[in-house]
């Protein structure tokens, strides 16, 4: 009797070792890095869950690279398709993994400070590494939750990243109106079964930290300004032009002082050259590596303004219109157009091609200067006040239009079609400038008033800024607010440590 028995139980094993192929029908989710094939069975070693295989077939002590799919299995053709399973058979299945990389943790990316009048955007980015031994691929990735529209994607992003590698992920944080803390869940689609959706909590501070940091007296009476290579350039008036060094602007130097004939009103710097408008002097041309006279141009006019562009020179010269000069030669400038306007000419602004010369009696005027030797009148465009100054923008004009304030025309295909105005309490609107979403706008005794311009058809009044002096130019550096003072210099706002 017990040789019988151990007859049969020989018997049972040879018959088992024997066994060809291993079939089920049943259904398979995803698998782990490293599974053991049971007879017909998975087993997950992460979870300690069985899975079952549906018409695969394995070869007896072989690690295989198997194709996972969703409800299907199938071996590489290039293996044999006979199969002897046992218990100790190890299947190597590739899988990909994302890893989020960031500059905090794994759940969170604080992207920091956002100052509302400073930051038109805040730039966040991180790193999608693929940590698994498949291709990971990237389906979408998007914002969700709170400030959501406040986020965007520098690009459209669907991509494979090859195992062991990583793909950076750029985005940004537009500006808004509001301060506090803001947030957004951004969602990582792939086909890591594991993560199908990663997120992760991206986080922002939005501050309103504009403080006075200082006034910095010039002996004249302060119109205009310009700034290169740290340092500021100032039309002071009967005084000149002022020189501040502003490497710090905490602690801003007067350096230098440069008397005038005439009045200086306006003062302008390109890449070789410093211009001042010196009202009945003309214009005074200075090198602006050592600040050294190079020549005054006659205009035989009032010079307030000027800008250059290529080799040409554009003037607004008062009464006497505006005028260009051709300064290939910036020591013997050639008189090329002289045009009249009805009013005084007080300001220019040159955008692309279109020249827009501020006429204080008839608003706008808009030239095409594609050609300088034959410029071309584009459009009129009337202001109800006294216009002294114009600033462009995304297709808008933004016009300091005297008493009547602010003057917002839409000069898109020059159309010139009003669009709106913002009147500020009776006081003559000096200088306009724009610096992200936000409109400064000289206000002469009333001071510096800070304009929401995000809405052209709505400009808002964010705040005014009370100066001891008439506030004229304004130039925005390095995060700091310069504001021309008149006879109390230059008023300097910015982010006070």
């Amino acid at each position: 009797m017990k040789n019988f028995v151990i007859i049969f139980v020989f018997f049972v094993l040879i018959s088992c070792t024997k066994s060809t192929v291993q079939k089920t029908n049943l259904t398979v989710d995803s698998f782990s890095t490293t599974t053991i094939i049971d007879k017909s069975k998975i087993i997950d070693l992460n979870k300690n869950i069985e899975k079952e295989i549906d018409k695969t077939e394995i070869k007896e002590n072989t690690n295989l690279d198997i194709k996972t799919k969703e409800n299907d299995i199938n071996t590489d053709k290039k293996k044999t398709e006979r199969v002897i399973v046992t218990p100790t058979t190890t299947v190597r299945v590739p899988i990909p993994q994302i890893v989020v990389e960031n500059y905090t943790n794994k759940s969170s990316y604080n992207m920091g400070i956002f100052n509302i009048f400073f930051d038109a955007t805040l730039k966040g980015k991180i790193a999608i590494k693929n940590t698994g031994d498949a291709d990971l691929e990237i389906n979408n990735i998007y914002f969700s939750d709170g400030n959501a529209s406040n986020f965007r994607l520098e690009d459209s992003y669907n991509k494979t990243i090859k195992s062991g590698k990583f793909s950076n992920v750029v985005f940004y944080f537009n500006d808004i109106d509001t301060t506090g803390d803001k947030f957004s869940t951004l969602n990582i689609q792939s086909n890591d079964k594991k993560t199908e959706i990663y997120t992760i909590n991206i986080k922002i501070k939005v501050i309103d930290n504009l403080k006075f940091i200082k006034q910095v007296d010039t002996p004249g009476e302060s119109y205009s300004l310009v700034s290169d290579s740290n340092k500021l350039y100032i039309a002071d008036g009967k005084a000149g032009l002022q020189v501040i060094d502003i490497t710090n602007p905490q602690n801003p130097n007067l350096i230098k002082s440069i008397d005038t004939p005439g009045e200086a009103y306006g003062v302008f710097v390109d890449k070789n050259y410093l211009y001042v408008s010196d009202h009945s002097n003309g214009i005074v041309v200075f090198d602006k590596n050592n600040l050294t006279e190079i020549t005054t141009i006659n205009t035989n006019g009032e010079a307030y303004s000027t800008i250059t562009k290529d080799n040409y020179l554009y003037v607004a010269d008062g009464n006497k219109g505006f005028k260009i000069y051709d300064i290939s030669d910036i020591k013997a400038s050639i008189l090329l157009k002289e045009i009249e306007t009805r009013g005084p000419s007080k300001s220019i602004f040159i955008k692309n091609n279109s020249l827009y010369i501020v006429d204080e009696l008839a608003g706008i005027k808009v030239f095409d200067i594609s050609n300088p030797l034959k410029i071309m009148l584009q459009k009129n465009i009337d202001t109800p006040g006294t216009a002294n100054s114009v600033f462009i923008n995304n297709g808008f004009a933004y016009v300091a239009d005297g008493r009547n304030g602010l003057v917002v025309l839409n000069v898109k295909d020059n159309k010139g079609a009003y669009v709106n105005s913002i009147s500020v309490s009776g006081n003559i609107s000096e200088s306009v400038y724009i610096y992200n979403n936000f409109l400064y706008l000289g206000d002469g005794a009333n001071g510096m008033q800070i304009i929401d311009i995000k809405d052209p058809a709505n400009p808002v009044i964010n705040r005014t800024i009370k100066t001891q002096g008439a506030a004229f130019g304004t130039l925005i550096y390095d995060r700091y607010i310069f504001i021309c003072n008149w006879d109390r210099g230059i008023a300097i706002y910015g982010e006070k440590f």
